[in-house]
């Protein structure tokens, strides 16, 4: 019963809650649909009732209904709200229409706004600016005002460009006066006011959540500290401050800290604080928080930036997100020097920057020691699904609207602090008709050193499934979309495995295959962005070789049927799946061979939960769990340092890697997972990669699956829960 009211058809159709709620919505007239459905994709079902996409999802990821109402802006005005723990809307209805509440961010008594990613229209700033972002923003919380003539005197000396956020948490009185000094010297400003709550931290914090972070190559956090219960207060902020901020250096400093692609966290000299008892009476509030972003903290001797001021990367700020701190997890102020959510923060940066194989790094090491050396992939595929449109079958199959958004928002977590329904970030609910999202797909695979797509080919003999989007692809010639395709040869079954169940769609193997499958797919060969890494041969991969009747004859005439249909030779590569033994198999049966795991890549000592056997993971799963999960570092370890899995491999292997895993969407209680696979374990996988396989990797290439395989969470794209996070791993080894 649990399972049923936790699933989107129960809060869609049979939640009284919901329904009320919508008709309120509705009827104090609230929702805009046409501003709300043009500024948030969403699936079919979603959009046929965005008054209920709102109620459930919407107004917890502050989607705005309408232009002059933003739900998170709306808490912020009116901190009430977090004693009475009610919706912010609803408030708004009952009571905050008449009483005349600030409802947008407009309210911070700004002259203007700035867009940024999906808060466009609703962020404060003195004049419309950072539309285009430098590349390093400083942001500064002040609290105390008498201390802001020293900081922009730093901050004036930078000979670097960026753009500036500040924080004002001073007194009520003090705001007015304090805007007016800061902006007569650094009029471009992005001045925000906050309440004095969750110290330097919720502001950052808050930063980190509105997005407004978003797209920087690094991130300073500055702020007025006093540090009234320590003698040399003053010489301590000074120095935190001047070792970070090198006035006319800054620019070759943090050059030589982006170099370092094994360090996240740039403090001043000795201000690397390491050991156990540092993190004093913050155990258990870590502990939590690191549960909310997918970690377990079983050693708890970590090293934290002290003084809570730095320069971070990306990644960091990806995983901070990923806690959904919000105003009321914070304590009431009452000058705690220990213990609060704010210092169990600091701690939680140390330990994500261990999880992720990465270090803090101080000043006088950015120059003393020496720069990680790795091999980096000559060239990198990502498979890609082409499943996120409706199709005939699908609406047969699965009713009417089916995508593979469908079962991807119906998931159900099988734990608490479980990520499902892991969600789509900054593209959405994507509709694969629209080519104008596979070339916003793209744009952002090339920032991440992404070299090509290995489209998944859904033909059975004579028809194809799934195509549609490739078939736009090649009537739209001015896309940037390099790909290739993978011939994705199993029977579609209802239980989603390729291996038992109902058959939806049967891959018959009828005589002459070879030569219709060549024929289909010429016109992709002959498309301009069709790729040949090894520049002489179109590439095609075969994933199941062994589901043919006859591999090696097969695949000959696959050869030959491409040679005469396509007018040259091409490079067969086949994927190293489950049921697939390459000993089976003459060893030049193909060019090459693909690792994707988790296919091969777990062990039975790698489980650390099954129905029957052991819970190793430390967190209580629901009743009905019977899958199993996975610890996603003994994946590393076994892709990258296991002797004996890696003697078992075709010499002519690409090296493969995944983001995550997690089949919850497609098979909900029953889901095998990878147990503490986030965007910082993903970027530990990445380095060991590089360090352990790329030499010995067929054309020393990499492997990543997959780009946007969303019901099983093997995603690089951005998601709601770690936003860039994955991209910006990759990113860690492009400085």
């Amino acid at each position: 019963m649990k399972k049923l009211k936790d699933s989107w058809f129960f809060k869609y159709f049979l939640d009284s809650d919901i329904r009320e709620y919508s008709k309120l919505l509705r009827d104090a007239n609230v929702l805009d649909q046409n501003y709300y459905l043009s500024r948030n994709e969403m699936n079919f079902w979603h959009r046929l009732y965005p008054e209920k996409h709102y109620a459930i999802y919407g107004e917890h990821r502050g989607f705005k209904p309408n232009s002059q109402f933003s739900p998170h802006a709306y808490i912020m005005h009116n901190p009430d709200l977090m004693i009475f723990k009610t919706r912010p809307t609803l408030h708004y209805i009952k009571w905050g229409i008449n009483e005349d509440r600030k409802t947008d961010y407009y309210g911070f008594e700004a002259d203007a706004v700035f867009e940024c990613g999906h808060l466009k229209d609703s962020i404060p700033a003195k004049k419309v600016f950072f539309i285009d972002k430098k590349e390093y923003a400083v942001v500064v919380h002040i609290f105390y005002t008498d201390l802001w003539a020293e900081i922009e005197k730093e901050l004036s000396a930078l000979e670097i460009e960026f753009d500036l956020y500040i924080t004002l948490g001073c007194a009520d009185e003090e705001r007015q006066e304090m805007r007016n000094n800061i902006l007569r010297v650094l009029p471009n400003a992005a001045i925000i006011d906050f309440p004095n709550h969750g110290r330097d931290v919720y502001p950052f914090i808050q930063l980190i959540n509105y997005g407004y972070l978003d797209d920087y190559t690094c991130v300073c956090k500055i702020h007025t500290k006093k540090s009234l219960h320590r003698d040399d207060g003053d010489f301590w902020r000074q120095h935190l401050i001047r070792g970070i901020l090198q006035r006319e250096n800054t620019g070759s400093f943090l050059k030589q800290f982006l170099k370092h692609t094994d360090s996240a966290v740039w403090v001043s000299e000795g201000q690397n604080y390491s050991g156990e008892e540092w993190v004093g009476s913050n155990t258990n509030t870590l502990s939590t928080l690191a549960l909310r972003s997918g970690i377990i903290v079983n050693d708890f001797n970590v090293s934290f930036p002290a003084g809570s001021m730095y320069w971070v990367k990306p990644l960091i700020i990806d995983m901070l997100r990923s806690t959904e701190l919000e105003y009321t997890d914070f304590e009431v102020e009452d000058g705690q020097i220990d213990g609060t959510v704010a210092h169990a923060i600091e701690r939680l940066i140390g330990v994500i920057v261990s999880k992720a194989g990465m270090r803090i790094i101080d000043t006088p090491q950015l120059f003393s020691d020496s720069v990680s050396e790795y091999i980096k992939p000559s060239y990198i595929s990502a498979f890609y699904l082409p499943q996120f449109h409706q199709t005939p079958e699908n609406n047969l199959w699965w009713g009417k609207g089916f995508t593979e958004w469908t079962n991807v928002t119906a998931a159900v977590p099988n734990y608490t602090n479980h990520d499902q329904p892991f969600l789509p970030g900054a593209l959405g609910f994507y509709d694969l008709q629209s080519a104008e999202i596979m070339r916003k797909q793209y744009k952002l695979a090339k920032e991440a050193g992404i070299n090509a797509f290995c489209v998944y080919l859904y033909w059975f003999d004579e028809k194809c499934l799934l195509d549609q989007p490739m078939q736009n692809i090649l009537k739209d010639q001015d896309i940037e979309f390099p790909f290739y395709l993978c011939w994705a040869n199993e029977s579609w079954r209802r239980n989603w495995d390729g291996q038992s169940g109902e058959i939806l769609m049967e891959q018959k193997y009828s005589d002459g295959f070879e030569v219709r499958l060549a024929s289909y797919v010429k016109k992709f060969m002959a498309d301009k962005r069709y790729q040949k890494p090894d520049g002489e041969r179109p590439r095609f991969i075969i994933y199941r070789p062994d589901d043919m009747p006859y591999p090696e004859k097969n695949i000959q005439n696959i050869r030959e049927a491409f040679t005469e249909e396509v007018g040259e030779k091409i490079e067969i590569g086949a994927v190293l799946t489950h049921w697939c033994n390459p000993d089976n198999f003459d060893s030049e049966i193909v060019d090459f061979w693909v690792e994707m795991p988790p296919h091969r890549a777990v062990q039975s000592e790698d489980i650390v939960f099954n129905e029957s056997l052991k819970n190793e993971v430390g967190v209580d799963f629901n009743k009905d769990y019977r899958g199993l999960a996975y610890d996603y570092e003994s994946v590393i370890f076994n892709l990258t340092k296991n002797k004996q899995y890696l003697s078992q491999l075709p010499a002519n292997t690409i090296a493969g890697i995944m983001p995550s895993w997690d089949n919850t969407a497609r098979r909900g209680s029953d889901a095998h997972f990878a147990y503490q696979a986030t965007p910082a374990s993903f970027a530990l996988f990445l380095r060991e990669i590089y360090t352990h396989r790329m030499e010995n990797s067929y054309r020393q290439e990499l492997f990543i699956n997959a780009w946007n395989e969303w019901a099983e969470k093997a995603v690089l794209e951005p998601s709601a829960k770690y936003g860039y996070g994955n991209i910006h791993a990759i990113n860690q080894f492009c400085p």
